[in-house]
């Protein structure tokens, strides 16, 4: 018995997860991103090359910055599913890849470290060709969860992946294979980070979501433990 308990042990640790990396480009369906400006509050900003957030104490008093992205989970759930089962699996950790460029835009703010909001959205209706700093609120007003705060550096290049935390509301989007969106503002009135959106011409610097999934548990454990006690009663006689 105790062979079995080790060898089911082994058995699920043994178990690769699996990491998938969602990097939208400029004509991914159900995708997008944008940035808004307090001081030009009619005006979209999603074709632009650049993602930006800043307080309203930035370097240069441009006033403020948000940014929204909005990524496509079925690919993910669909990947899942195939490889586990159906609803057979759990997420393991859920990371942003975003990497940094120049301001050389003279509306916006010089780069400067701080801390960085990053909220899952319930609203996913807006469009990256249609939303203004003016429909920002009522997109936020839809109900929201934070999914972590970002340590910005300050740096004008180079890409950084940070850990985010898991809410209800993006695993029900992840589960059922549905679109996250999310929002990014500024947590102190002194940070400003400009990095690449999803038209920028590299890809590989373009926003990623990284999600790590494994089969769960339980559903492992049974499977194995039920080979482990099959090999010993095989062996027995």
């Amino acid at each position: 018995m105790i062979r079995c308990l080790v060898f089911c042990a082994l058995a699920v640790s043994a178990q690769a997860a699996t990491t998938i990396t969602l990097r939208p480009s400029n004509s991914t369906p159900n995708s997008g991103d944008a940035y808004n400006a307090s001081a030009n509050p009619t005006t979209n900003f999603g074709n632009s090359g650049a993602l930006v957030v800043s307080g309203t104490g930035g370097t240069n008093s441009l006033g403020a910055f948000a940014s929204l992205l909005k990524f496509d989970l079925s690919v993910v759930t669909s990947a899942l599913d195939a490889t586990y089962g159906a609803g057979s699996w759990t997420l393991d950790s859920l990371q942003i890849q975003l990497t940094a460029a120049t301001p050389n835009n003279p509306s916006f703010n010089d780069n400067a470290a701080g801390q960085v909001s990053l909220q899952w959205l319930q609203t996913d209706s807006w469009t990256e060709a249609g939303i203004t700093w003016n429909g920002l609120s009522s997109v936020v007003a839809g109900g929201s969860e934070s999914v972590g705060t970002l340590a910005y550096n300050g740096a004008n290049s180079g890409s950084t992946t940070y850990a985010l935390n898991s809410s209800p509301g993006f695993l029900a989007d992840l589960t059922s294979g549905g679109v996250a969106s999310f929002y990014l503002s500024a947590a102190d009135p002194s940070v400003s980070m400009v990095i690449n959106s999803r038209n920028f011409g590299t890809a590989a610097n373009r926003p990623a979501l990284i999600i790590v999934a494994s089969p769960e548990p339980s559903r492992v454990l049974l499977l194995f433990c039920g080979l482990g006690s099959l090999w010993l009663r095989r062996k027995r006689g």
